[in-house]
């Protein structure tokens, strides 16, 4: 999304940066972005997966993240998306429920 931005040298919003360390600016916010984006990138042919491994290394290297962070971030992003994952399928068994 911000690709043409940084293509053209232009600085990015508040909202598309990595959030600093000792800045004001709310991280967990931006983690629950980068979930919510990374979660686009599932494959749903057999079912919701789970985020590739590969996406996730991408957004930490767009983000800049050092090897600590980008090691962090991970964990989080895995964390995240093994509990959505398995609520999403107490949803889908509450949606169908099995056949007796």
């Amino acid at each position: 999304m911000y690709e043409a931005m940084i293509e053209r040298g232009q600085p990015l919003p508040p909202e598309a940066r990595t959030p600093e360390p000792g800045t004001d600016r709310d991280i967990e916010e931006w983690f629950f972005r980068a979930f919510h984006d990374l979660s686009t990138c599932r494959d749903y042919s057999f079912g919701v997966g789970p985020i590739p491994w590969i996406a996730i290394d991408r957004y930490s290297e767009r983000a800049g993240l050092d090897d600590v962070n980008h090691d962090c971030f991970v964990y989080l992003m895995r964390e995240m998306d093994s509990a959505y994952l398995r609520w999403e399928a107490a949803e889908e068994k509450r949606r169908n429920p099995p056949k007796t």
